[in-house]
Parts: structure tokens; C-alpha cells; sequence
């Protein structure tokens, strides 16, 4: 889990947008849980799943998640998808990244800081991995949805709203999903993590596989193979089927426009 990083949110949609009933529910959800964070936070703590007094807004966020990942989606909704996406990433983060202030000092080199910061965000998800688990399988599961329309999206735009501003931005977007992707898989190895915890990032990553595999560039993909098929030799024997089926949906060579920027 130390290898998730920040997945890089770059507004490239039409500022308007339509937002689904799922979708407001989340994001009310999430505004209770931001305020539950910065109560936390002030006393140093951040909301734990076993807490009885926090259980409701994660319960809520739950089943916000899941009413999101059943839907179908439009072109419309495209902009608050970035939304959502953006605010599992950001709570994810929140509890990889506590207590940094008082790890990282600004009078460090950068790589002492990058060091720090990796033990911690690996110390962070074995302590916070129940936490975690609420976030960042959905995250993979709203980055499919996501990603299901960028192209449609891409694809919408008269051609001289094909800025370079935007193509950087996709670009930037795709890099992001990569390290997300990536990150998932490599977490798979971690010893320290719990079985559930795992096998709900690879169920997300199997059935995500087909759309986040079109969205990358081939030699991104190639980066995908080349992990699962370092991992695959000492991978438990139940992973390796859905190793297949992410396999074979990177391993296409069918590249549409996003792919090929």
C-alpha cells in the first residue's frame, strides 16, 4: 500500500455539469467525513472504523459507494465523477500522509524527505488499513467509471477545443491512473496487509482492467504486464486467474485517440 500516491486530478472537463442522485449523496457524505477529519485532526486523531460514533458516516460513504459503482453514466456526469474520484483519493491520502508535519522536516533534502515520507505512508497503511479499505477499492471502481468517459468526452470536443492545455491534462490524468493501477497491484505483495483488504483491491482491479487498460498508452500497459508477470511467480494460486484477465486486457494492442497521445 506505501506505493499508492497522489493520483493527479487536472480539470479538463466544461465547468457544468449534472450530477446523478448517487453522486450528491456521496458528496454529502464526504462533506460530514471532512468535518469529522478536521474535529479529529485538531485533537491529532483521525476517524477509525472501529470508533461506534464514527461508524454511521463511514457506514453512509459505504453505501454511497456502492449506489455509485451500479450506475450507468453520461457524458454529463463526467465533471462530478472527477469529484468524487478526487475526494476517495483525498481521504486516502489523509491517512497515509498523517502526522508528516512532524516526520518531515523543511530543512531536509528532498531525498531524505522522499524517505521519510515513503516509511511513512508505509507505517500509515498497515496502521490505517481498515480505513483504507473504505477508500481506495472504491477509488479504483470510480476511476473505471471515470475513465469509461474520457473518451466520449475527448471524443465531444470541436477540434479547436483540443487545447494542448487539455491533451497535457489528459496526459497528466492518465499518469496518474498508472501509479494508482500499479500501486494496487504492488500492495498485493505486501505481507502485512490483511486478506480482505487485498482481495477487495484486486476484485476493483480485475473488473476495472478493461477500461483503465484503454486509456493507457501501450508502453504503459507494458509496464502492467511486466509487474504481474514478476509478481505472478510467487502469487498465491487464487490471484491467478484474475492475473489472466488483466493480462489480457493490457496486453491489447488496440490503442484508441487518448491512448495515443
Amino acid at each position: 500500500m506505501k506505493y499508492l500516491v497522489l493520483m493527479i486530478m487536472v480539470v479538463i472537463a466544461q465547468p457544468s455539469y449534472g450530477s446523478s442522485t448517487q453522486v450528491e449523496n456521496y458528496l454529502n457524505s464526504s462533506r460530514k467525513f471532512e468535518a469529522l477529519i478536521k474535529k479529529e485532526t485538531a485533537t491529532g486523531k483521525l476517524p477509525r472504523t472501529e470508533d461506534k460514533a464514527m461508524a454511521k458516516v463511514f457506514n453512509e460513504l459505504s453505501k454511497s459507494q456502492s449506489a455509485i459503482t451500479s450506475e450507468t453514466y453520461s457524458l454529463e456526469d463526467f465533471t462530478a465523477l472527477l469529484e468524487v474520484c478526487g475526494k476517495a483519493n483525498q481521504f486516502g491520502m489523509k491517512y497515509l500522509l498523517h502526522e508528516m508535519n512532524s516526520v518531515v522536516i523543511k530543512t531536509d533534502p528532498p531525498q531524505v524527505i522522499q524517505e521519510k515520507v515513503v516509511k511513512l505512508m508505509s507505517e500509515n497503511s498497515i496502521k490505517y488499513q481498515n480505513e483504507l479499505s473504505v477508500f481506495y477499492p472504491f477509488l479504483v471502481d470510480c476511476l473505471a467509471i471515470q475513465s469509461s468517459l474520457t473518451l466520449p468526452f475527448w471524443e465531444s470536443l470541436p477540434l479547436d477545443q483540443r487545447t494542448q492545455v487539455r491533451k497535457d491534462g489528459l496526459i497528466q490524468v492518465r499518469k496518474g491512473v498508472l501509479q494508482l493501477y500499479a500501486g494496487v497491484l504492488t500492495s498485493l505483495g505486501d505481507s502485512q496487509l490483511k486478506l480482505a483488504f487485498k482481495e477487495s483491491l484486486l476484485e476493483s482491479a480485475t473488473q476495472a482492467a478493461p477500461v483503465i487498460a484503454s486509456l493507457l498508452s501501450l508502453d504503459s500497459r507494458n509496464v502492467v504486464l511486466n509487474m504481474l508477470s514478476q509478481y505472478s511467480k510467487r502469487a498465491p494460486k487464487e490471484y491467478l486467474e484474475r492475473f489472466k484477465v488483466i493480462s489480457r486486457e493490457f496486453g491489447s494492442k488496440d490503442c484508441n485517440e487518448i491512448c495515443q497521445l
